[in-house]
């Protein structure tokens, strides 16, 4: 019975992720907005949950949601464990690549950088696609050797970016590093499965451990979280501008 509900995809699960998809592609430009009667849109100095608030918690809702169906139907289709672990792997491991070329942008470009921001995002989406692109099976010798040209070239292009990426503040890709690591989320999740399966006694204390260290984890000062809040390099500054705890602290 299990094998039957994993080999049918979800509609519920479907239809939350297309729809977090699709606010995550302008919900981050919120705060540029002004002058709007409203409160749901992110803004600099306000303490309250808006829609950016709720967005990314649905993604990884969705994401947890997804794990369990993407696990049993590799099973369902005769893979191993040992398999199913090394495809997590690589898959994180794309995970990490794409979130640091696009985390590098929310530093911007150096103004003498030799290509402009959109030059920046055509090339990296072109890499992502070369790499990561999921080609049919290989019709024959010559095609084959196309999708491994194709492979190469997304590669190079990628590095490419890599090695002249630099910053306003002049610094190299990747010097920013730990805003990577929350994509770690899908590996933790999808290895717990992996163990646990569907057994509650060990899915239920794993995901206690998880909201204690949230719990733990969370500043309880308003000045410190605001501060925590936006990861960016230039964040203190722009809090200390526009909030008060910050004006008051001088």
């Amino acid at each position: 019975s299990d094998k039957t509900v994993y080999s049918r995809r979800n509609p519920a699960i479907d239809m939350l992720r297309a729809l977090t998809m699709f606010t995550m592609i302008f919900v981050n430009d919120f705060w540029k907005v002004h002058d709007v009667p409203i409160g749901w849109n992110m803004r600099f100095g306000e303490d309250f949950m808006g829609l950016a608030d709720i967005v990314f918690p649905c993604f990884l809702f969705a994401v947890g949601m997804s794990i369990p169906y993407a696990i049993e139907r590799r099973y369902a289709k005769g893979f191993s464990a040992e398999s199913t672990l090394g495809h997590i792997l690589s898959r994180t491991f794309a995970l990490l690549v794409m979130g640091a070329f696009i985390n590098e942008l929310g530093f911007r470009l150096l103004p003498e950088a030799p290509y402009p921001i959109g030059v920046y995002w055509f090339l990296m989406a072109i890499g992502f696609i070369g790499v990561w692109n999921q080609y049919p099976k290989p019709a024959s010798g010559t095609q084959k050797n196309l999708f491994r040209a194709f492979k190469i070239i997304g590669v190079l292009v990628l590095l490419y970016l890599a090695f002249t990426f630099r910053n306003p503040q002049g610094g190299v890709f990747g010097a920013y590093w730990e805003y990577w690591l929350h994509r770690l989320d899908y590996l933790v999740c999808a290895v717990i499965y992996i163990f646990s399966r569907d057994r509650l006694q060990y899915l239920l204390p794993a995901w206690g451990a998880f909201i204690l260290i949230c719990l733990l984890g969370t500043p309880l000062r308003e000045a410190l979280a605001v501060r925590l809040s936006l990861p960016f390099p230039n964040a203190t500054s722009i809090r200390h501008v526009v909030h008060p705890a910050y004006r008051q602290r001088g």
